[in-house]
């Protein structure tokens, strides 16, 4: 199931389109830039959709 929350640009260098994946070895969910390389991850082990939005919401939350 796809979020339904956006994901605003990377807070470190602006690009807007930060990625979404999901590593299935270490069962984490993260959001990366592939322009500057910065990532934010989780782990979701709790429970794939809702982490992915917590995950989301927070990195939403950092400043520009």
């Amino acid at each position: 199931m796809k979020s339904e929350i956006k994901l605003k640009p990377c807070p470190f260098c602006g690009n807007e389109y930060p990625m979404i994946e999901h590593e299935y070895y270490t069962d984490t969910v993260k959001i990366c830039c592939p322009h500057c390389q910065s990532e934010f991850s989780l782990d979701c082990t709790a429970g794939h959709n809702r982490d992915k939005d917590k995950l989301i919401k927070a990195w939403n939350r950092r400043a520009l």
